[in-house]
């Protein structure tokens, strides 16, 4: 997936049960099929999501706020998403 399609993901375009993300190219839509491990990742953000009642469609919603960049509960950058999972990635 390009970083720009991770951003425009939607809560509405996750079918968990499936397992199943529907991402969106120039044309048309087109089903990813998704590893246990992000899944199991995707179901625990998804319940976090919830809980905070984030009104935001947005799939990834920033947590945080940083002056002049980023709001809470808004769409994270292509930057902040490429930055979290980097820093998820070494940590494992």
């Amino acid at each position: 997936l390009k970083p720009s399609q991770i951003q425009g993901l939607n809560v509405a375009d996750v079918n968990l049960d499936a397992g199943i993300v529907h991402v969106q190219s120039r044309k048309r839509l087109t089903p990813i099929y998704v590893s246990e491990v992000t899944l199991k990742y995707s179901q625990r953000w998804l319940a976090v999501h919830k809980l905070l009642g984030i009104a935001d469609c947005a799939l990834f919603v920033s947590l945080h706020w940083t002056t002049g960049r980023s709001v809470p509960r808004t769409r994270m950058s292509v930057r902040a998403i490429h930055n979290v999972l980097m820093n998820k990635s070494k940590s494992e």
